[in-house]
């Protein structure tokens, strides 16, 4: 089938292909390793692996190889990311990074300055990844990002420091999505005000209290995804704010009344779609 297909079709039916499926039709002809090593169908490579380090040599023969055709980059288990900065500074077209379970000595996001055109970041599962250096490389080194996932055990950021809710505050206001889904993220969002731009949000609150506060600084919300521990009832005596273009919700809550949620529902008239979790009586 090789010697009929043209290799521009060929090639098509290879960019469906996983990473490591490439890898392995890469090893069947020097036909095949021909095609299956074009730039252009290795946008996204995901690296990493249970205690990984990174190799300088293979991080920047792997940036020469790829260049500007890195799109992607997911990054998993790093105890060391000091050759990472041989890759990204050749991938001057990186649009989104993930890092998962990054050790804490790591200081995956110390290379933020070399993302110009970064636009989605998620970080999950990392000790202290934001610092008040990172925050301020993302507001001044990566003005084109405006999707930020944030997840962690505990131990995320560094509370002691009152400006890193600030900068993370302030970068917020400059997403359309936000997602920080730990057990504190509302202090971290403490010194959040209007964010006209945020349309998709989705966080974990302690109390009733914290969960209007950021509602009434997100008024241009469309998908919203709230998790806590607490009665629905208890916000209708907070004077939830209007969500006019809240098109779909999903609110997970202890408990909640059908008297005191139908009105709430009221102030939301563009939803569409509400999954809702808890004990309805």
């Amino acid at each position: 089938m090789e010697k009929i297909l043209p290799d521009e079709l060929l090639t098509q039916i290879l960019s469906e292909l996983d990473q490591t499926s490439l890898g392995r039709c890469a090893q069947l002809s020097r036909r095949w390793r021909r095609l299956a090593t074009q730039p252009r169908l290795w946008r996204k490579i995901h690296i990493g692996g249970y205690r990984c380090s990174l190799d300088a040599e293979l991080m920047a023969r792997l940036g020469d190889w790829l260049g500007d055709s890195l799109q992607e980059i997911s990054i998993k288990c790093l105890k060391s990311n000091d050759n990472l900065r041989e890759l990204l500074v050749r991938a001057e077209n990186l649009t989104s990074l993930s890092i998962h379970s990054a050790s804490e000595s790591c200081c995956a996001l110390r290379y933020l300055g070399l993302c110009r055109n970064l636009k989605e970041l998620r970080v999950s599962e990392s000790c202290k990844l934001v610092t008040e250096d990172s925050l301020n490389l993302l507001l001044y080194s990566c003005p084109e990002l405006s999707v930020l996932e944030v997840s962690s055990l505990d131990d995320f950021w560094d509370d002691t420091n009152p400006r890193v809710g600030r900068l993370f505050s302030t970068l917020v206001s400059h997403l359309t999505s936000l997602s920080v889904c730990f057990a504190d993220a509302t202090k971290l969002l403490r010194d959040l005000t209007k964010c006209p731009r945020l349309t998709s949000l989705n966080f974990a609150f302690p109390d009733i209290a914290s969960f209007v506060r950021i509602l009434r600084c997100t008024p241009n919300l469309v998908c919203l995804r709230a998790t806590g521990y607490n009665s629905l009832d208890d916000a209708a005596n907070l004077q939830l704010p209007a969500l006019p273009h809240l098109r779909r919700s999903d609110l997970i809550f202890h408990e909640a009344r059908a008297e005191t949620t139908m009105p709430l529902i009221q102030r939301v008239p563009a939803l569409k779609v509400l999954s809702f979790c808890g004990n309805m009586s």
